[in-house]
């Protein structure tokens, strides 16, 4: 299954053609679960990153000819510090949103190309945002990028940390 952003204006002619983004993931669906009537949640584990070369059918659902791109994973050494940092940032931020489960533990060990595209789904920020990671080609370049957005997420938990004492017990008041 290959999963694209719509570009930004959809809610305009989403019944008709909107447009989406060329660069997509494509994954396998691994979990989902009903919400509504004719409503399905799905979880999908993305296994390449693709290019759209060309739309075949629209409806009723969307049909493409794809590129698959090629990852070049650095070795190790390459990536040891970046790796390293990542795990570091990742885990003071996910302590701070008390979100700290056993499996940070593992993060360690967890490949350079899994570690960055692991952080880069579960980070908080702009969709297209994310698009704009999903479309570098280096992956070496996309660890950078999301290290230096994770910097800046480590700055703020930092930041609101040390003002903490000054949040009130009761909810009610600010």
């Amino acid at each position: 299954m290959g999963v694209v952003l719509l570009q930004p204006g959809w809610e305009r002619d989403f019944a008709e053609k909107s447009t989406v983004f060329l660069t997509g993931g494509m994954g396998v669906i691994v979990d989902h679960k009903e919400k509504a009537e004719e409503e399905i949640e799905i979880l999908v584990q993305g296994l390449h990153r693709f290019v759209i070369e060309e739309h075949l059918q629209t409806r009723p659902y969307r049909i493409a000819r794809v590129r698959l791109l090629e990852e070049t994973v650095p070795a190790r050494c390459e990536t040891r510090k970046s790796s390293r940092l990542l795990v570091r940032y990742f885990r003071e931020i996910a302590r701070a949103a008390d979100s700290h489960t056993s499996s940070l533990a593992r993060l360690h060990r967890l490949d350079y190309q899994t570690l960055v595209n692991s952080i880069c789904a579960w980070l908080t920020f702009s969709i297209y945002e994310k698009q704009r990671l999903l479309e570098v080609e280096d992956l070496r370049q996309r660890g950078e990028s999301v290290l230096e957005i994770l910097r800046g997420h480590v700055y703020d938990v930092r930041l609101i940390s040390r003002f903490r004492h000054l949040q009130p017990t009761d909810s009610r008041f600010n």
